[in-house]
C-alpha cells in the first residue's frame, strides 16, 4: 500500500476545507450515495466522525434534492364545518366530473359514438350523492346539469369544486347574474332576499385533489359499479338506458351503509343518505322535537319526523363521532417553510429533475395554524399550489 493510505491525512469534522473535499468527491463520483463517497475520501483523508458529516453534506446537495425531492408533511386537519353539521341534505354540495362515456344516436343499429360525461353531485354532510349526464365539458352544459340539480334536490348554499374552467366560468355567470339583478334592483325586500339566497362558490387548491377527497371517493365508487354493469355496452340517452342506468347506480350509491349496524339487537337497519334524502322535504321548517314523545301520543305526519329526527340523532351518535379519527398524515412537518424561501414545484408529467424552481410569494395557513396552501412565484407567473406540489430546497436549512 502507499503511504498515504497508510498514514491519510485527518481532517477536522466541521472545518470548512474539509466540506470542500466532501462536495469536490461527492461530485466527481456522480453524486454517489454517503458509502461510496466516503469510501472515495479515504483513499488520502480520514475524515474524523465522516459518516456523519458526509450525511449533512449529501443532504444539502441541491443536485441529489433534485433528483429525489423531499416534500414536507403536515397532520391531517380538523373537518370542515360543512362535514359536522347537521343540515338538510345538498344544502353544501360538493361536485366533480367522470370520466367519458360513449352513446349512440339512436336505438338501433349505429356505428357513431358520442361522448358524454357524468357531473356527480355530492352531499358534504350525509354523503348523499346526485348524478346527472352531460353532454360536453362547457359552462353551459354545467349550468344546465345544475338547474336540473337545483330542481330536484333544492338550491345549494354552498358549492366545493376543483378549479375546472367549467365551474369557473358558472361561477363567474352565476356572480355576473347577482350584480345586474343587484343593481337593477330598488326593492329592499327583495335584495335582502337575493343576498340570503345567494350562491358560495369555494375552489380546492390547483392539483391538489385530496382536498376533495369526499367527492373523489364518490366518483371511485360510481366508476366501480358502471365498469361492471355497462362493461364495452354501447347505450342510448333515451330513457330506459343509459339514464335509467345512473338512476339505478344513485339509488345503489345512496343506500351505502355510513356505519356499521347498531348494537340494539331490535335494530336491523343500518344507517344510509337514503334515510336523510326520503325523510326531509325541500323546503323544511323548524319543527318539534318529537325524538323522546311516545309513539301512541303522535299522528301520522309527527310519526314521520320522528323517524327523521332519529336518523339524525343515529347521524351524530355513530357516523359523526368515526370522522374524528386520523387515517393519515399524525405527525407535523420538519421542514420550515417561510416567504421568500426557494422550492422545487412538482409537475406530475415531468420527471423530478425537470420541475421548475420557484420562491413562496405567500402562505395561507387555516383555522389552526397549519399552513397547507402556498402562493409560488416562478419564471412563468404566479400561482396558488397545495403544500404537497412543493419541496423546499436545503439551502435555507440551519
Amino acid at each position: 500500500m502507499k503511504y498515504d493510505r497508510k498514514h491519510p491525512l485527518l481532517l477536522s469534522n466541521s472545518h470548512p476545507i474539509t466540506n470542500l473535499i466532501i462536495r469536490h468527491h461527492h461530485s466527481h463520483q456522480a453524486h454517489a450515495g454517503i458509502l461510496a463517497t466516503l469510501n472515495a475520501i479515504r483513499q488520502r483523508y480520514w475524515p474524523i466522525n465522516g459518516k456523519t458529516r458526509m450525511k449533512t453534506i449529501i443532504r444539502q446537495c441541491i443536485t441529489c434534492f433534485r433528483a429525489r425531492p423531499k416534500i414536507p408533511e403536515y397532520p391531517m386537519g380538523n373537518l370542515p364545518k360543512p362535514r359536522i353539521t347537521l343540515t338538510r341534505p345538498f344544502l353544501t354540495t360538493g361536485i366533480d366530473y367522470c370520466r367519458p362515456f360513449f352513446i349512440k344516436e339512436r336505438r338501433f343499429r349505429n356505428i357513431k359514438k358520442i361522448k358524454c360525461y357524468v357531473a356527480v353531485f355530492i352531499c358534504l354532510s350525509t354523503k348523499a350523492v346526485h348524478l346527472e349526464l352531460v353532454s360536453d365539458l362547457t359552462t353551459n352544459a354545467f349550468l344546465a346539469a345544475l338547474r336540473r340539480f337545483f330542481a330536484r334536490r333544492g338550491k345549494a348554499m354552498d358549492i366545493y369544486s376543483y378549479n375546472g374552467s367549467n365551474f369557473v366560468c358558472a361561477n363567474r355567470e352565476m356572480k355576473g347574474m347577482y350584480q345586474i339583478i343587484m343593481s337593477e334592483t330598488h326593492n329592499k325586500i327583495i335584495k335582502h332576499h337575493l343576498a340570503d339566497d345567494r350562491i358560495n362558490w369555494h375552489f380546492i387548491p390547483p392539483r391538489a385533489p385530496h382536498f376533495g377527497g369526499i367527492w373523489e371517493v364518490a366518483v371511485k365508487y360510481f366508476k366501480t359499479h358502471t365498469l361492471k354493469l355497462l362493461k364495452n355496452t354501447l347505450l342510448t340517452y333515451e330513457l330506459l338506458t343509459f339514464t335509467t342506468c345512473l338512476t339505478e347506480i344513485e339509488a345503489i350509491l345512496n343506500s351505502r351503509p355510513l356505519t356499521l349496524l347498531s348494537s340494539d339487537p331490535t335494530d336491523l337497519t343500518a344507517l344510509t343518505p337514503a334515510h336523510f334524502l326520503t325523510g326531509d322535504s325541500l323546503t323544511s321548517m323548524p319543527e318539534r322535537d318529537f325524538s323522546e314523545t311516545k309513539a301512541g301520543r303522535l299522528s301520522s305526519w309527527q310519526q314521520i319526523k320522528q323517524i327523521k329526527q332519529h336518523f339524525w340523532a343515529r347521524w351524530h351518535k355513530e357516523y359523526l363521532n368515526e370522522l374524528t379519527v386520523r387515517q393519515k398524515w399524525h405527525h407535523p412537518q420538519t421542514i420550515k417553510v417561510t416567504e421568500g424561501r426557494l422550492v422545487v414545484v412538482k409537475e406530475d408529467n415531468l420527471p423530478p429533475l425537470f420541475w421548475p424552481l420557484g420562491r413562496i410569494d405567500g402562505i395561507h395557513p387555516v383555522a389552526d395554524g397549519t399552513t397547507r396552501v402556498l402562493t409560488v412565484k416562478t419564471a412563468h407567473g404566479t400561482y396558488r399550489r397545495a403544500m404537497k406540489k412543493v419541496a423546499p430546497l436545503p439551502i435555507d436549512d440551519t
